[in-house]
């Protein structure tokens, strides 16, 4: 038999975060948290005590809900990581590309490093770096 699961939506209400769950028909649970940490384990005594089960025979999801521009700020936020993790990469493959150049132009591996800023070590790692895939 799969464990039931209850969402507990979330909002930020003055000082507290507000928790609203609806566990059954014509059931609804209100209760709050003083810390986002604290939101599932109070979600959970709440549906415990209104199903009368024990707190640990059930999962809880969280929903989180935020202010539409905080929530825009957040995404942007997400999708720079995601370029800025994308430009390291590219950026570690042509370094890749640079060292291996110099090393097939008869540079030593220090020589590679002191032309491209790193230490030897690094540009052994970079030679040693598997191909990128498409």
């Amino acid at each position: 038999m799969s464990r039931a699961t209850y969402t507990a939506v979330c909002e930020r209400g003055g000082d507290w975060w507000v928790i609203q769950v609806d566990p059954g028909p014509r059931q609804h649970v209100v209760t709050q948290a003083r810390r986002l940490g604290q939101i599932e384990g109070t979600a959970r005594d709440a549906i415990a005590l209104l199903l009368d089960v024990a707190p640990d025979s059930f999962d809880v999801v969280l929903d989180v809900r935020l202010p539409g521009s905080v929530r825009q700020l957040i995404d942007r936020a997400a999708e720079l990581r995601r370029e800025a993790a994308l430009a390291s990469e590219a950026a570690a493959q042509a370094m890749t590309e640079a060292a291996r150049a110099l090393l097939g132009g008869g540079l030593t591996m220090r020589e590679a490093g002191q032309i491209l800023g790193l230490s030897h070590q690094r540009v052994l790692q970079l030679v040693h770096r598997p191909p990128a895939t498409a």
